[in-house]
C-alpha cells in the first residue's frame, strides 16, 4: 500500500514536471512577427513573467489565496474574462518607427477565440467602439484595440495622436496583411533572441535595454543612446537625502522643443513669465537636492476688540511642512537669468531677504552665483567638498523617508497604498550611455510584480 502511494506521488510529480517543461520551456517566437519597416521593438516574455508569478505563488500561497473583505462575495468570479477570449502567446512584441507607424506602438497579431467575450469586457470598461470599413476599434485614452475578423492588434498611441480614421486605420490594415517581416537574425531582433529577461527593448537608433521583475526589485539595464540629455559634470549626492536630481537637457532636442511649445501658454498664464525667455537664458543644467522635510510651527498674532473696545492680542499656532530644498539653474550668461526675474518682479527683497516669489508656497531664497541661479528653502544645503562626477542623468528618491513626512500633495488611497510598498527608486545614465533604473520595494521576500498584484 505504501509503495502504491509512493509510486502514485512519483508519477504525479513527473506529470507536473512534464507539464511545467511543456509550458515554460517553449521557445519564444520571432519569425514572421515584426514588419521589416520597424526600427524599434519591445518584447514581453509572457511565459517568463508567468513563471515568476508561479514561483511567487508557490512560495507565498496564503498571500494569494486570502481575500480582502470586500472581495469575499465575488472571490470566485473571473476578474479578467477577456483572457479566455484570446490566445495568449509565449511572447508578444510591440514595434514602431517614425515614418510608417508615426511613433505609435503596434503589437504583433493575436488570434481571438471568442470575440464577443473579449470585447464585452472592454465595452464594460468604457472603451469607445468605432468602425472603419472592416476593422473595429475599441479605444480609451492612449490604448486602442483593433479587430479584423478574429485577428487583434493592440495599439499604444503617441502623445500627438489625432483621429483614429486619419492616423491608424490604414496602418492597422497593412499590419493585418503584412507579408514582409524582419528575420530573427536581423540587426533589430538579434539582441533579444536569447535573452531570458521579462521585457526587452531593441532599437536601431537607441540601443538595447532589459527589464526584470526580481525579488523586491524592478530593474532596467542596458545601453540607451539619446541626445535629450547631455554629458554634464555636477556634484554627487551627499548623505541620505529624500530626493536628488541632476541633469543637463539639450535645448536643441526636438522633443524638448515640442515640450516647451506645448506648455508655454499655460506656463505664461500661471506664472506671468515667458517660458521662451527663461529657456533662452538657461543653459539646460538642473540640480535639485531635497535634503529633508521638517515640521515647523508658525506663530500667528492677531488683534481683536473686546466688548469694552479694548485691543486684545490673540496668539495662534500653525503647523507647516517645510522642505529643505536646493534648486540650481545653470545660466547661459552670468546675469541674464536673474536679471530677467528681477525685471518681472519674480525676485524681490522682503525684510532683507532676496526671495523668488513666483512659488509663494515656500520661502525661496534666491542667490546669483557665477554659474547658477540658486533657489533654496529652509537652511541652505552645501555641497562644498563633495566629489563631482560626469553623467547624463542622476536621480534618487527615498519614498520610505518621504512618506514619513510627506508634502501637502493630495494622494488617493489606492495611490498611497501602492507607494507604501516602495523603499526607493533611482536612475543612473552615464556619459557612455550605460543606463540603469531601479525601483526597490520594502519587502525583499516576494517578486516585485507579485507584490503589486497582490498586496
Amino acid at each position: 500500500m505504501k509503495k502504491k502511494i509512493l509510486y502514485t506521488l512519483i508519477g504525479l510529480a513527473v506529470l507536473l514536471l512534464l507539464a511545467y517543461l511543456l509550458r515554460y520551456n517553449q521557445s519564444q517566437v520571432f519569425k514572421n512577427r515584426v514588419p521589416k519597416s520597424a526600427t524599434a521593438v519591445v518584447n514581453v516574455h509572457l511565459r517568463q513573467i508567468e513563471n515568476d508569478l508561479l514561483f511567487d505563488f508557490l512560495a507565498h500561497p496564503i498571500t494569494y489565496l486570502k481575500s480582502r473583505p470586500r472581495e469575499k462575495d465575488s472571490i470566485k468570479k473571473n476578474k479578467f474574462p477577456f483572457i479566455s477570449g484570446v490566445e495568449i502567446p509565449e511572447n508578444v512584441l510591440f514595434f514602431s518607427n517614425k515614418t510608417t507607424y508615426k511613433n505609435h506602438w503596434f503589437s504583433t497579431v493575436f488570434n481571438l477565440k471568442d470575440k464577443e467575450k473579449f470585447t464585452h469586457f472592454f465595452l464594460r470598461e468604457k472603451f469607445i467602439k468605432t468602425k472603419v470599413k472592416t476593422t473595429e476599434f475599441y479605444s480609451k485614452g492612449n490604448l486602442v484595440l483593433a479587430i479584423q475578423g478574429n485577428k487583434l492588434v493592440h495599439v499604444i498611441k503617441s502623445r500627438d495622436f489625432g483621429s483614429i480614421e486619419d492616423d491608424i486605420s490604414e496602418i492597422v490594415t497593412a499590419i493585418f496583411n503584412e507579408t514582409e517581416f524582419s528575420p530573427p537574425a536581423s540587426e533589430l531582433l538579434k539582441p533579444i533572441l536569447t535573452t531570458k529577461s521579462d521585457i526587452s527593448f531593441s532599437s536601431k537608433e537607441h540601443g538595447f535595454l532589459e527589464a526584470n521583475f526580481k525579488e523586491g526589485l524592478f530593474e532596467i539595464t542596458g545601453n540607451l543612446a539619446s541626445d535629450f540629455f547631455m554629458s554634464n559634470t555636477s556634484p554627487e549626492m551627499i548623505g541620505n537625502p529624500v530626493s536628488f536630481f541632476t541633469a543637463k537637457i539639450n535645448k536643441d532636442n526636438l522633443k524638448f522643443k515640442e515640450f516647451v511649445d506645448r506648455g508655454k501658454i499655460k506656463f505664461d498664464e500661471i506664472t506671468h513669465l515667458s517660458l521662451d525667455s527663461i529657456v533662452n537664458k538657461w543653459d539646460g543644467q538642473l540640480y535639485l537636492n531635497l535634503a529633508s522635510i521638517e515640521n515647523t510651527t508658525d506663530t500667528i498674532v492677531t488683534y481683536e476688540f473686546d466688548d469694552d473696545f479694548n485691543k486684545v492680542k490673540k496668539i495662534a499656532t500653525q503647523e507647516k511642512v517645510i522642505p529643505a530644498l536646493d534648486i540650481k539653474l545653470g545660466k547661459e550668461k552670468p546675469s541674464d537669468l536673474s536679471d530677467y526675474f528681477w525685471r518681472k518682479n519674480a525676485i524681490q527683497v522682503h525684510d532683507g531677504d532676496t526671495l523668488f516669489t513666483t512659488i509663494p508656497v515656500y520661502k525661496f531664497i534666491a542667490v546669483n552665483t557665477k554659474d547658477n541661479l540658486e533657489l533654496s528653502v529652509a537652511e541652505k544645503q552645501t555641497n562644498k567638498g563633495s566629489k563631482k562626477a560626469t553623467s547624463k542623468l542622476n536621480f534618487y528618491f527615498d519614498m520610505e523617508k518621504y512618506l514619513q513626512k510627506p508634502l501637502d500633495i493630495p494622494l488617493k488611497p489606492k495611490q498611497l497604498k501602492a507607494l507604501n510598498l516602495i523603499k526607493n527608486s533611482s536612475i543612473h545614465w552615464s556619459e557612455n550611455n550605460k543606463f540603469s533604473l531601479k525601483i526597490e520595494l520594502k519587502s525583499k521576500d516576494r517578486n516585485f510584480l507579485g507584490q503589486l498584484i497582490k498586496h
